[in-house]
């Protein structure tokens, strides 16, 4: 392509961002949610949170009786629940009380701006969930101290005495709005994809050929907001489930496919691979983004996370790199970073791993494409990863899973994808920062990190052997704090990871099994704290408490829903439920076993470990996501080999020809 045709682009590129500017001023990206929530404060089984990480106190006074059910409070008696929270702008402030009771209880809610002098903002008889609007009596007052006053008639002594199953205190926030960026940019990229597949068709005519294209899907726009002006009595609910992307992804897709057919992909030696590859991944990572936008305004005014709102508490009380409580530090730090940035709640880290989502797929694609020396391996894993409905929900969530897959891919890369232009030092470079982030993320990472480490070893047995040092020896360098810390603040050095092993052991016992076991709480105990019982370690968890066969034979079955039988489990880890990707999958996986990629099986293998066990016995499967890319990869494996097939005798037809 001459300097003449990169001007033209140029041009044409900037006269799209002009009219994705002007389509932006009339809401052709803006997305809108539905009515959201702030949650202020929570009290529930014991345990109290908040969304909004600054100071929020709460006191229960000692008529109040922790038990299974909740707060009881005796018959007869009267029970105050004090809380002290800061409560940003304006908008309405509610309270939602669940309660057993076989009576109504009298309920009575003061509040005040200054934790002095209390005025009355609600009084009523509540029985089972009520709803409580503070709005009137607490005006703009923030911070704001609220007393629940909750008394029960003693006449009521003969039946069994009320709870407090819940309390929430929630302020309510205006419709999330956001410009749909990602969409904007595949408005952009459009026109210049029609000019690029016009020139390498050796046509005149690109620019106009260019322009007629950003015209057709300008007025494409056009008619669609037309079509959407919609009543405003409608409300936000029809705004929020409005898609109004597909009619500029169809044309991207046609244009692409043209592209790649004249230009031959197929063919290893094609010299278009690099352009072809960087307009698809460009177009696969502007629909991922705009799907998990889309999928934030839907499910994003959920409440957030237990550990989001941990992860962003840890991150704004930071005050030495590795006081990080039990967690490991390098999303704490990530978040952190993110927030200096974003500002500290919820939403901004949601969409923080909504773009390491998006940095997912890029990954994945250079993983694939340089592993196989292809680009289309590469791009049909980004873009079957992009849909993944497991991978697009999770975006959405504020969790360290997308940054834990980014850098698996990272390290796995350096251990697998054989450079030539990359040096051994670089090697060692890349492989320790990203092992590095690998086990800071997840400290049970080493299960599969000093394998993969080893690995690398053998393969660099010829270079110096100081290169070959590096990896381990940052790696531990960095770790060590974090195993100080633990032992400092819990007395157990791997505390991070042991941490869980009661909550899967009541898992297991308790709530699977219900057979109970040695150091088991109590179902009241367990209500109040799901980590409730004697201590444990995920070692002693696992072996002490599981004989050999039994492990063995869990697992497995793990293994089999994760990779081989088309379950809910499979599902997480292909995308798919459908009997044609499964048979697809199954086709994949016989071709790899007898195959030069069979080591990826055995990586697969490698990165679960043991953790199948722990998702057959009730954690979340998305803590088997970092092996999605490589079932992804199988899944698609069919396809490349009928690829190299058709490719071969493409070659040689050529050459005959010739």
């Amino acid at each position: 392509m001459t300097p003449y045709h990169r001007l033209e682009i140029a041009g044409l590129v900037a006269l799209s961002v002009l009219v994705a500017v002007f389509a932006a001023g009339f809401g052709s990206f803006t997305l809108e949610s539905g009515t959201r929530y702030v949650l202020l404060y929570e009290y529930e089984h014991g345990n109290s949170r908040s969304e909004v990480p600054r100071a929020v106190t709460a006191s229960i006074d000692t008529a109040w009786q922790p038990t299974a059910k909740g707060l009881v409070l005796a018959p007869g008696r009267q029970g105050e629940i004090a809380i002290q929270l800061d409560r940003d702008g304006t908008g309405p402030l509610l309270l939602f009380l669940d309660s057993t009771a076989a009576s109504p209880l009298l309920l009575t809610v003061l509040v005040s701006s200054d934790g002095l002098t209390f005025r009355e903002a609600a009084h009523a008889r509540i029985q089972g969930t009520s709803r409580h609007d503070l709005t009137p009596a607490v005006a703009a007052s923030n911070p704001l101290w609220l007393r629940i006053h909750v008394s029960h008639d003693a006449a009521g002594s003969v039946q069994e005495p009320p709870a407090l199953t819940r309390i929430r205190v929630l302020s309510q926030a205006p419709p999330l709005r956001m410009y749909n960026v990602p969409l904007a940019c595949l408005l952009v990229l459009t026109p210049a994809l029609a000019y690029t597949t016009r020139a390498t068709l050796r046509r005149s005519g690109a620019l106009p050929y260019g322009l007629a294209v950003l015209a057709g899907l300008a007025a494409l726009l056009t008619a669609h907001a037309a079509q959407h002006d919609l009543p405003s009595s409608w409300g936000t609910t029809v705004a929020a489930d409005r898609d109004d992307s597909l009619h500029l992804l169809v044309p991207y897709l046609l244009l692409l496919t043209i592209l790649g057919w004249h230009a031959r992909v197929w063919l290893p030696s094609s010299p278009l691979h690099r352009l072809w590859a960087g307009f698809a991944l460009a177009g696969i990572l502007a629909w991922a983004g705009n799907i998990r936008l889309r999928a934030l305004t839907l499910f994003g005014v959920a409440a957030p996370n237990n550990d989001t709102i941990e992860y962003l508490g840890l991150a704004a009380a930071l005050s030495s790199p590795y006081d990080t409580a039990a967690r490991e530090p390098m999303w704490i730090w990530m978040v952190k970073a993110w927030s200096w940035i974003a500002g500290y709640d919820t939403l901004s880290v949601r969409i923080f791993t909504i773009l390491l989502s998006v940095i997912l797929l890029a990954a994945a694609c250079k993983f694939f494409l340089d592993y196989t020396g292809h680009p289309v391996p590469g791009i049909l894993v980004a873009a079957l990863l992009s849909v993944n409905p497991h991978l697009i929900t999770l975006s959405t969530r504020g969790l360290r899973d997308e940054a834990f897959i980014t850098a698996v891919l990272c390290a796995t890369y350096f251990v697998f994808i054989r450079s030539t232009t990359l040096s051994v030092r670089g090697q060692a470079a890349g492989l320790a920062l990203s092992g590095a982030a690998v086990q800071l993320l997840r400290f049970n990472s080493y299960l599969f990190l000093i394998p993969l480490l080893l690995v690398w070893s053998w393969r660099q047995r010829s270079a110096r052997p100081h290169y070959v040092l590096l990896p381990f020896v940052f790696i531990a360098a960095v770790s060590a704090p974090h195993l100080i810390h633990n032992f400092q603040a819990y007395g157990d050095p791997m505390y991070s990871i042991n941490a869980h092993a009661p909550w899967a052991r009541n898992q297991e016992f308790l709530v699977i099994k219900r057979t109970g076991c040695e150091g088991c709480p109590n179902p009241e105990e367990l209500s109040r704290d799901l980590y409730a019982g004697a201590p444990v370690t995920a070692a002693g968890y696992l072996l002490g408490m599981h004989s050999v066969q039994e492990l063995v034979s869990v697992t497995g079955r793990g293994y089999l829903e994760l990779y081989l039988t088309p379950t809910d489990l499979f599902a997480t880890q292909t995308g798919t439920r459908s009997a044609g990707g499964y048979v697809l999958y199954l086709v994949g996986l016989a071709l790899m076993l007898c195959g030069p990629h069979r080591e990826l099986l055995a990586l697969t293998a490698l990165l679960a470990n043991v953790t199948p066990f722990v998702v057959m016995m009730g954690a979340e499967p998305r803590i088997m996501l970092h092996s999605a890319p490589y079932a992804t990869f199988v899944m698609i494996y069919a396809l490349y080999w009928l690829l190299t097939r058709f490719a071969s005798r493409d070659s040689r037809g050529s050459l005959t020809a010739g």
